[in-house]
């Protein structure tokens, strides 16, 4: 309908179409001439250089050339891609740690670096990464596997000879014991190499290992193969191509082929169902990480930090180790035989409450720690509660209870004897020993002091992060749940394991360390700052009322009632009995009988009363009347130093004498501010009218203007008209004039020759003039 209407309009008037086309011509035309004048100002980017160094032994493909990529992999066992963006801090960070790992395996691992930012290169169009730089290594053709710990020479060369050696060989009964004793959690496998150049079950073996470390990028579970049978024994293993999983609790398994397909990632899935953890290592990633409190959050914690070394086979954890398995065994003085200890002792015969190798004959008598618990008065309730339930049927004696009890040392009942029924049980179950029961709920944790010193010094370390964190070692007890922890101040095992049991007792002796600001804050003349190490000198004076406020950093409402607390000060001011004093909490631990439960929070404690210290109402609003008759309702104290009734209301009518006297002030403000905006308003209304009448006689002045120039120009108009006649007539006069003097010099001449002629002369004049 639109177009319909404008078609009519340009049918009816064509020239105004002309018009619109022109002018939509010219548009264009002047946008064109504009554009191609226009200079861009956007620069492209500059090509990328080499990003390391070429002394080093590192492939540098730093257009992004993925395509390459293969091709180098394919000339080495082990590769190493490090991805990077050269604008990158952590890149940059990185680049010197991998140049000196290159330099020291350069003779058995291939090392690439690839620019995969660069937008030209394939790498940046086939890779998605959030993040730089990424570590992949390849052992042949199976990978990637992503190196996720910190980008530190010695870590990313300890994880690199991890993937090019998964498996630790182990040719002898002592080799065997180094490494279980070594190492957390080891998987070792047995393969008889005699009967065959390569069993069919290695290569698989091999690669579980490799799939472990995807995993587990710390390398807490190691991989060892034995070759031979003598040795294998000693883990009472005896068939070729088994995999013999090493518990120190319970009963440590063989992998049940027949049950599961003998796979890398079945192996994987099997050792992490079944594994055991003594002590948790736990290694930051140099990036925001939960690891840590997901651990807190399921208990007590013991943190020791200790400086790793990577790349030493010594163990700094043997002691702690030791502690860590006397704590959660059932048994202090024995060791299974299928279970190799720390300290290298190895029972002869195997004994109850330790985890064993069931045997295969079902007639046989087995012995298995069934309960673990921690007081004598539960030890029959329990185990016949545990038998009514387990052993409906069977006939068990339970015996070889230890009555010594400690902390490290559990009552443990011991039930043998078991019937052939609760053996085929067992064994249907997929369960080749039942778990040592137990209430120990005191996890052990590891970190490197190297990577996580200040963690231990904001608990409670000393000493700065460059001399300490190498060679000394820090031990806490961390209760997340409970907001407290506890610090070890000696060193030793003796040491470490009276920590533990005065933790565990009911009524522990150990005190909660409290963490306070480092710096102390400047005296105030009027509210007195405390922190955790002035806390009982200026709030515990017997001398002195204390009106104590709990605040925070990032609480809102505390910062609102600061103004409320400095009146109150000054309102004080100059009573030596009475102190308004403030706490940081968030900076600040105080003991638990003086901590609050929401912030902000106002609390008195009177003199020589500081144990009926007492909590301002939370239902009731904190203003300077409420706290002062807060204060007089639980004191002897009046500004004046007086008792009584008298002086609250005395003090209640100051205040709201002084409060009537800032209102009455602001009223006057007020009022003034309103009289002067009144009359600006009355004297901008004045000028509005006088302005607007100046403009009336403005306009009316500038139409008589007008007028009064249009009848100048009709007047000028008229006037240069009679000029050009005037003009005109006088050429016709000149020309007269002209003639005139021509005739009269005619004349002139005749009459200079005599009268006749003057007579002829004034007839032809006559004539003439006729």
């Amino acid at each position: 309908m639109l177009l319909r209407v404008v078609r009519d309009q340009m049918a009816r008037r064509p020239g105004l179409l002309c018009a619109a086309l022109l002018l939509t011509c010219g548009l264009i035309l002047a946008v064109t001439l504009t554009c191609s004048r226009a200079k861009s100002v956007v620069a492209l980017a500059h090509p990328p250089v080499r990003f390391l160094s070429p002394s080093v032994p590192v492939v540098d493909l730093f257009l992004g050339q993925q395509d390459q990529v293969e091709k180098l992999m394919e000339d080495s066992d082990v590769s190493v891609l490090f991805y990077y963006a050269p604008w990158c801090a952590h890149s940059i960070a990185a680049r010197e740690h991998i140049q000196q790992v290159a330099l020291h395996l350069t003779n058995q691992v291939q090392f690439v670096a690839v620019n995969c930012w660069w937008h030209q290169g394939k790498c940046r169009k086939k890779q998605n990464f959030y993040q730089y730089p990424v570590l992949h290594v390849y052992h042949g053709r199976f990978g990637p596997i992503r190196y996720k710990g910190p980008l530190l020479a010695e870590y990313m060369e300890s994880f690199i000879r991890q993937v090019s050696a998964p498996l630790t060989y182990l040719p002898s009964r002592s080799a065997l014991h180094t490494f279980l004793s070594h190492h957390e959690q080891g998987v070792v496998g047995f393969f008889d190499f005699n009967s065959s150049p390569q069993p069919p079950g290695y290569i698989t073996f091999f690669f579980s290992a490799l799939h472990m470390l995807r995993k587990d990028p710390q390398g807490v579970v190691r991989f060892g193969i034995v070759t031979n049978r003598d040795v294998a024994a000693g883990m009472w293993v005896t068939e070729d191509q088994s995999v013999y999983l090493h518990r120190r609790f319970n009963t440590s398994l063989v992998f049940p082929r027949s049950k599961r397909n003998f796979t890398p990632e079945n192996i994987c899935n099997w050792v992490y169902e079944n594994k055991e953890s003594v002590i948790t290592w736990i290694q930051p990633i140099g990036q925001k990480s939960h690891a840590l409190e997901a651990e807190l959050q399921k208990g007590p914690a013991l943190l020791v930090f200790l400086p790793q070394s990577p790349l030493s086979a010594s163990q700094t954890l043997s002691e702690v180790a030791d502690v860590a398995l006397q704590y959660h065994s059932c048994l202090a003085d024995s060791v299974s035989s299928s279970v190799w200890s720390p300290s290298g002792s190895v029972l002869s015969e195997p004994r109850c409450c330790k985890s064993m190798h069931v045997s295969a004959n079902a007639n046989a008598n087995v012995k298995v720690c069934e309960v673990c618990v921690r007081s004598a008065w539960d030890l029959e309730a329990a185990l016949d509660s545990f038998l009514r339930r387990t052993l409906p049927t069977a006939s068990s004696v339970c015996s070889n209870t230890q009555r010594s009890y400690g902390t490290l040392h559990h009552y443990t009942a011991c039930c043998r004897t078991l019937t052939h029924r609760l053996h085929l049980l067992l064994e249907e179950g997929g369960v080749m020993g039942l778990h040592c029961r137990t209430n120990k709920t005191l996890r052990f944790y590891a970190l490197d002091s190297r990577l996580a010193w200040p963690l231990a010094q904001r608990l409670g370390a000393t000493g700065n992060h460059s001399t300490h964190s190498h060679t000394h070692t820090f031990t806490t007890i961390v209760n997340l749940r409970d907001e407290t922890h506890y610090v070890l101040q000696d060193t030793g095992r003796e040491a470490l394991e009276q920590f533990i049991v005065n933790f565990s007792a009911p009524y522990s002796p150990l005190h909660r360390y409290l963490v306070g600001a480092s710096e102390v804050p400047p005296p105030l003349s009027l509210i007195q700052e405390v922190t955790t190490q002035s806390f009982r000198d200026v709030v515990m004076d017997t001398e002195k009322d204390v009106l104590l406020f709990y605040y925070t950093g990032w609480c809102g409402f505390c910062t609102v009632l600061n103004h409320v607390l400095l009146r109150l000060a000054r309102l004080f001011q100059g009573n030596s009995t009475f102190t308004v004093a403030r706490v940081n909490v968030g900076l600040n631990d105080l003991p638990w009988e003086f901590m609050v439960d929401h912030l902000p929070t106002f609390l008195f404690f009177p003199r020589h009363r500081k144990h009926m210290s007492v909590k301002f109402p939370e239902n009731t609003r904190a203003t300077l009347p409420n706290l002062v008759r807060f204060i007089f309702s639980h004191s002897s104290i009046s500004p004046q130093g007086k008792a009584g009734p008298k002086a609250l209301l005395e003090v209640e009518f100051r205040t709201l004498q002084g409060e009537v006297l800032s209102l009455q002030r602001a009223r006057e403000r007020l009022s003034q501010q309103l009289g002067a905006l009144w009359r600006e308003n009355r004297r901008l209304v004045l000028q509005t009218r006088e302005m607007q009448s100046h403009n009336a006689e403005l306009q009316e002045q500038s139409t008589r203007l007008e007028m009064l120039y249009q009848e100048k120009s009709r007047q000028l108009t008229e006037a240069v008209k009679r000029l050009q006649e005037l003009a005109e007539a006088s050429e016709d006069l000149l020309k007269e004039n002209s003639l005139l003097k021509v005739l009269l010099a005619v004349l002139r001449e005749k009459g200079s020759r005599g009268g006749a002629g003057g007579r002829n002369w004034d007839e032809d004049r006559k004539q003439d003039v006729s």
